[in-house]
């Protein structure tokens, strides 16, 4: 298992049913200059995130997701408790974040990944 992968799924905290608070913090409520809506149905929402290096986004939520990477970038990843980490990106590269909670910076690079969030792998409370 990657170090990103690793470390995300070791830091990530569960989203719960998704409240008021919840949903202002959901990324595409919080963010939505980085985070667009391609798709959505009962089953997934599809997000698209196209950002530049020095491109920043604070800390927010997504369900449990599968995301595809489709350049490469180099991020500044942070969790919950401040802890930050180092992410390389590389075209083609597919990884899955249980109830991710972050923000990030784009060091280097264009980030441009499509994230498939799956409603149904929501942790239980």
């Amino acid at each position: 298992m990657n170090r990103f992968l690793l470390t995300v799924t070791v830091a990530m905290l569960a989203s719960g049913s998704i409240d008021a608070a919840e949903h202002a913090r959901d990324a595409v409520q919080l963010d939505p200059d980085s985070h667009q809506v391609v798709f959505e149905n009962e089953h997934v929402r599809v997000v698209e995130n196209l950002s530049s290096a020095g491109k920043t986004s604070p800390m927010h939520t997504h369900a449990s997701m599968l995301i595809v990477s489709l350049d490469l970038a180099r991020l500044k990843m942070t969790v919950p408790g401040g802890e930050s980490f180092i992410v390389d990106l590389r075209p083609g590269q597919v990884m899955w974040m249980d109830d991710p909670e972050h923000a990030w910076e784009v060091l280097a690079g264009q980030l441009h990944v499509i994230a498939v969030e799956v409603k149904s792998a929501a942790k239980p409370d």
